[in-house]
């Protein structure tokens, strides 16, 4: 978004913000809508089974979180309860990702 208006009278707080991207860093494709339908009427959704073994709740939020807010399965995968916020005053919550650095750059 460019505007410093968002829709519905909001004020963009990210208008002048750039971000810094590195060359060849993300050339993964984006799902098909095939894709979406075959995890969204998987037997997860659609029947309500999670998967034993520690993925039971992950198989089931991890896709929505990444369908709504475009953050990938690893950076989903090491969120903490208290990364969801929400801004003081304010109806509107965030997923606080920080971006740490690699162990092996």
């Amino acid at each position: 978004m460019t505007s410093p208006n968002a829709p519905g009278g909001w004020r963009n707080p990210f208008h002048k913000i750039a971000i810094a991207v590195e060359e060849g860093e993300d050339d993964r494709l984006p799902l098909t809508v095939a894709d979406l339908k075959t995890i969204f009427t998987s037997r997860v959704y659609a029947g309500a089974k999670r998967p034993k073994g520690g993925r039971g709740e992950a198989a089931f939020w991890f896709p929505l979180i990444s369908m709504y807010t475009g953050a990938r399965l690893e950076e989903i995968a090491q969120l903490y309860v208290r990364d969801l916020q929400q801004l003081p005053n304010e109806n509107l919550w965030f997923f606080n990702i920080m971006e740490l650095p690699r162990l092996h750059d």
